[in-house]
């Protein structure tokens, strides 16, 4: 919950200058959403499911916005540059955040009792096999199977 509310500060405060477009801020305030929706289900492993994933998404996202849409202060009046570095320390300092947010989101999805494992085998009764073996009389039209 305390990583959520300084979650809000800073997406809050990187809106104080426009450097960066509707994009970025519509991801992070869906991931808000998103984060409110799994603190208010204390017992729903897909709604710590989803924000996870959105929060690792929007650490990439992020990332490209920075570097595609980053201009030196230089350009700026004196007044604007400091907002300007605010905005961007905030915003930085919410993409430095982020992946301890996916460790702490990550552990309340194991302690709701999901299970999110890539690459492990499908279990005992869901194995498939190569080759489909047609049972006798199931399509009796085709005559695969004339015994």
């Amino acid at each position: 919950m305390g990583i959520q509310i300084l979650s809000v500060i800073l997406v809050l405060c990187r809106g104080t200058t426009a450097w960066l477009t509707l994009s970025y801020a519509w991801a992070n305030f869906s991931m808000l959403a998103l984060g409110v929706w799994a603190v208010a289900q204390r017992d729903s492993t897909d709604a710590a499911l989803m924000f996870l994933l959105g929060m690792i998404i929007t650490m990439l996202t992020d990332a490209v916005h920075f570097g595609l849409y980053y201009t030196p202060p230089g350009s700026l009046p004196l007044k604007a540059v400091d907002t300007y570095r605010f905005s961007m320390a905030t915003a930085i300092s919410s993409l430095l955040l982020k992946p301890f947010s996916c460790f702490f989101i990550y552990r309340e999805y194991r302690v709701r009792g999901g299970e999110y494992s890539i690459g492990k085998h499908l279990g005992r009764g869901a194995r498939w096999t190569q080759y489909h073996i047609p049972v006798r009389g199931a399509n009796p039209g085709l005559g695969l199977l004339s015994l």
